[in-house]
């Protein structure tokens, strides 16, 4: 059921544009002067990936891991390099607190002892990720999963 629903909840949560500024430029060099013209970007580029099986070290439509979805996507839709690996893109951009959460920004979490996932935050507490288990996929950092497993946000 939740598979049915989810593009359509999708859809409807990236159709509502804000106003507020960001810095991202499409692939092209244009500017991305808002975060609906991002979530546009997102869902768009979610569209594509949906369903792209988890592969660890993957970075191709055959298999993708989490830090190496992020590489891609931010490199097709914004042209900057995030890095390869999740500490890479920890390490980079500035830390923006949860609850100013915008389009774009990226939600690390903490999965294990030693283990780290990224996401892309779409808005309204839905990112996009490469999930281990569903692959590329939609999640809500209201599930008690993701709420708990938090850690931080960053914003290039």
């Amino acid at each position: 059921m939740i598979r049915i629903l989810l593009p359509f909840i999708l859809t409807l949560l990236l159709a509502s544009c804000g106003q507020k500024e960001v810095a991202y430029r499409d692939a092209g060099g244009a500017a991305l002067a808002d975060s609906g013209r991002v979530k546009q970007a997102l869902r768009t580029h979610y569209q594509k990936w949906q369903g792209t099986p988890y592969r660890a070290g993957g970075i191709s439509s055959a298999g993708v891991d989490c830090s190496g979805f992020i590489q891609l996507t931010y490199s097709q839709l914004f042209g900057l390099n995030p890095g390869r690996s999740t500490e890479d893109q920890l390490n980079r951009g500035r830390t923006v607190p949860r609850r100013d959460l915008r389009p774009g920004d990226l939600v690390f979490f903490r999965t294990g002892w030693f283990k780290k996932h990224v996401g892309i935050y779409f808005d309204d507490g839905w990112f996009v990720h490469a999930s281990a288990t569903k692959g590329v996929t939609v999640s809500s950092l209201k599930l008690a999963y993701w709420d708990r497993a938090f850690s931080t946000a960053r914003r290039y």
